[in-house]
């Protein structure tokens, strides 16, 4: 049987790679880069896991991590491997005169180009059979690895290897100078990692650009994502530049007219930029997960809550030049970095657009004050789009961007409208934290909130209780109402509003927040509230010490009854009247996320608290969620417990014990059919503007959690979105720290060495014949 002539070019070239030094020199340095890497990362998590450390997601940290990962690194360093095996496979034969040969042989310049190509293959495969190695070694070592993420990131760097081969062996097409042909290489793979960053802020070029980038594309891969769009890359980019190399060899053995040549270089580049023009089409795109966890993927919540989602959507960023903590996040250029940021929501609806409106307002920015303070703010949005290299034209006047739309209750901060075709609209703030941007959480909630419509909180004052408006430390405008923290009830699917109740309660509100009133309310206030718990609505009743008699009359007849006497525990860090609360089995069992806590021994702090006594009540289920530490006890005498140093006196009432201080009251409403839900909290400090900021050394604090867990299950579910996630299996490794030396001999010397004497057997053997 005749033998295909690519493949007999391909073995060919194979051969005479590897019976030179430098490949086999170069396959050695590279294993022992990555047994030098890897051995150093796992003996770090091997140590760990000995010194009692909880590990999780071991395979991906072991791996695909960004700083500890080897695949990460393995990337890195392809970029200096390839063009030095690649940039002899044409130019030696344009050096030595041997093309002629192949010329004058019955092979066709393409059957050349491909043999070189599958020969250039062969040494990536070669590459990768080494990191095979430490992928083997390390999924047998990780309990549970996660084998579908090793296979896809090493399926991504082979893709990547073989696109760097292909860019090399064009390179080398071009010279006879080897050294020459490498550097070249090096230069184009710099330029299409920085193409990317070029002219993004121009429309119709931004997206030539984005797409011909190479950086970022095997990351995808070795994160666990599979996507056509990549694919498709790695096989056009390698194909676009064995054409150019085929051509150029075409035109160096037929003369043709100049531009005949230019005509044939710029169809085949045409119809790459048609193949990744396609390609990119979010319609046309497919995908797959390959982390254990889904990961890469949107949850199950916000996939079901984008499959109702009709019709297109649009999403228009409100970017204002005088907004200098914003502004550089709505620049033009970040256009394709947007649509990567919500690529997992593309992903369920392809039809999002994008769009931005540009403006100048007064955002209230002291800084862009103090730098121009003689400017007014007309001037200031002038000199400032001189430094962003932006037409001031192309900017609205406050009086123009007003007629669109009313951005003053956002501060003109720099906000995303959510459009859906029927009209509704919402707004997708940034926060003033570290992350700056919305994740999954609160984008779901927004496109949620659309869907489902949000639900109406409503906090009762006018009897000195936590005011939703306010920043005071005692307060609940962190929360509950501030449009710039990301755990705020408004940016989670809640609209909160002021209830009085001698007014009348709204008959659409789905929770009634009560939180600490100071003076006993009316009987045609007590009437209202009492209305509202006997028709079936939910609620949230927080209480402090010394407050029992207001309390008291709210919750009669609950079950529930709070006693008023301040808790304290014995003398030790922190003021006596902080209690930490733990979480009951109890608490998991009626809101499961609250696991984590149980688990991880997280404290609910509550500077100064009452117990809660549970009274049996017919129809009513009482279960106890919260609880204090049982060397606390009521304290009856001590008030100043700044300088003062309280203990438990038994001949005045106090009593040591465990107090319960949040119990959960369900009971199901015949009329409604509903379950009524009741969280009955004995501090209303630990929902606070100070308490929910406050970081206290070696105190881990989950109040946050406790916030987003009380409101999920009073509101059955439905917001804050719960977008959590398992953890991975992979939890540690079948393997003991004694291990590690011989570990690291076999991987770092004796492998290496290994190799070292095959490659000398190959390179002796082809000398002799």
């Amino acid at each position: 049987m005749k033998k295909n002539p690519v493949f007999s070019i391909a073995c060919t070239e194979l051969k005479m790679i590897f019976s030179t030094p430098v490949a086999w020199l170069m396959l050695i340095v590279f294993s022992v880069m990555c047994g030098l890497f890897f051995t150093d990362v796992f003996r770090i998590y091997v140590e760990g896991q000995e010194a009692g450390s909880s590990l999780t997601f071991v395979t991906e940290g072991l791996f695909c991590s960004d700083y500890l990962g080897l695949f990460p690194k393995v990337q890195a360093w392809l970029y200096l491997f390839i063009p030095l095996v690649s940039m002899g496979m044409l130019s030696k034969d344009l050096g030595s005169g041997t093309v002629k040969l192949l010329y004058s042989s019955p092979v066709s310049d393409t059957g050349i180009v491909l043999g070189k190509f599958l020969a250039m293959a062969g040494y990536c495969l070669a590459m990768m059979a080494v990191v095979a190695v430490f992928a083997v070694f390390g999924c047998a070592a990780i309990r549970n690895p996660d084998v579908p993420l090793v296979l896809t990131g090493m399926a991504g760097l082979f893709l990547l290897s073989c696109t760097y081969s292909a860019i090399g062996i064009f390179m080398s097409s071009l010279t006879r100078y080897q050294a020459v042909a490498a550097l070249a290489t090096f230069a184009v793979l710099a330029g299409l990692n920085y193409v990317r960053l070029l002219w993004q802020d121009i429309s119709w070029v931004r997206d030539i650009t984005w797409w011909l980038s190479i950086s970022g594309r095997c990351e995808e891969f070795i994160n666990g994502l599979i996507c056509s769009e990549d694919v498709i890359y790695f096989i056009t980019v390698s194909a676009l530049f064995l054409a150019l190399t085929v051509l150029g060899m075409s035109n160096r053995r037929k003369s043709r007219p100049a531009a005949m040549r230019a005509a044939g270089y710029a169809g085949v580049v045409l119809c790459a930029v048609a193949v990744g023009f396609i390609s990119s089409n979010p319609h046309l795109m497919c995908f797959y997960d390959s982390t254990e966890t889904k990961k890469r993927t949107l949850t199950r919540p916000s996939q079901d809550v984008m499959s109702r989602v009709k019709g297109p959507v649009v999403m228009t960023t409100y970017s204002n030049i005088l907004d200098e903590e914003g502004f550089y996040l709505g620049v033009p250029s970040r256009y394709n970095s947007d649509k990567e940021y919500i690529s997992q929501y593309l992903r369920f609806k392809p039809d999002i657009k994008i769009r931005y409106e540009y403006y100048w307002a007064d955002s209230g920015s002291k800084s862009v004050k103090r730098r121009f303070p003689d400017l007014t703010d007309a001037e200031r949005a002038e000199r400032i789009a001189d430094v962003y290299e932006m037409n001031i034209d192309r900017f609205q006047t406050p009086e123009e961007i007003a007629r669109k739309i009313d951005l003053s209750g956002e501060g003109y901060r720099l906000v995303r409208q959510i459009r859906l075709k029927d009209g509704s609209t919402t707004f997708l703030r940034v926060f003033d934290d570290s992350q700056r941007l919305p994740q999954e959480k609160e984008i779901t909630a927004a496109f949620k909130r659309l869907v489902d419509g949000p639900v109406k909180a409503g906090v009762v004052t006018g009897h000195g209780e936590r005011n939703i408006y306010r920043e005071a430390d005692r307060d609940y405008y962190a929360f509950a109402t501030s449009k710039f923290f990301r755990h705020s009830l408004i940016n989670n699917g809640f609209d909160v509003v002021e209830v009085n109740p001698g007014e009348g309660i709204p008959d659409d509100l789905g929770i009634l927040i009560i939180a600490d009133p100071r003076t006993a309310y009316t009987g045609e206030e007590l009437s209202a509230i009492r209305d509202y718990i006997q028709a079936g609505g939910n609620m949230l009743i927080a209480g402090e010490p010394g407050r029992e008699d207001v309390l008291n009359s709210i919750v009669d007849g609950l079950g529930v009854r709070f006693d008023g006497a301040r808790i304290a525990v014995p003398a030790g860090d922190f003021r006596q009247d902080l209690v930490l609360a733990g979480v009951t089995d109890t608490a998991v069992e009626t809101m499961p996320s609250l696991d984590i806590l149980k688990r991880h021994e997280y404290r609910i702090t509550m500077p100064g608290a009452t117990g809660i006594e549970v009274i049996p009540q017919e129809g009513i289920r009482a279960d106890i969620m919260l609880v204090s530490d049982p060397e606390g006890w009521n304290e009856l005498q001590t008030t100043d417990f700044e300088n003062g140093e309280a203990s438990c006196d038994s001949l005045s009432g106090e009593r040591r014990g465990s107090r319960n201080l949040g119990v959960c009251l369900q009971r199901e409403m015949p009329q409604t059919g509903k379950v009524q839900k009741i969280l009955v909290l004995g501090d209303a400090d630990c929902f606070s503007n100070a308490e929910l900021m406050r970081d206290r050394y070696a105190v881990r604090s989950g109040n946050f959690s406790l916030l987003y867990e009380a409101f999920r299950w009073l509101t059955d579910g439905k917001y804050p979105v719960d977008t959590s996630r398992k953890g991975g299996s992979d939890t540690g490794f079948d393997m003991e720290i004694g291990s590690l030396p011989l570990t690291r001999w076999s991987l770092v010397f004796i492998m290496p060495f290994v190799m070292l004497v095959v490659s000398a057997v190959i390179i002796a053997r082809r000398k002799s014949r």
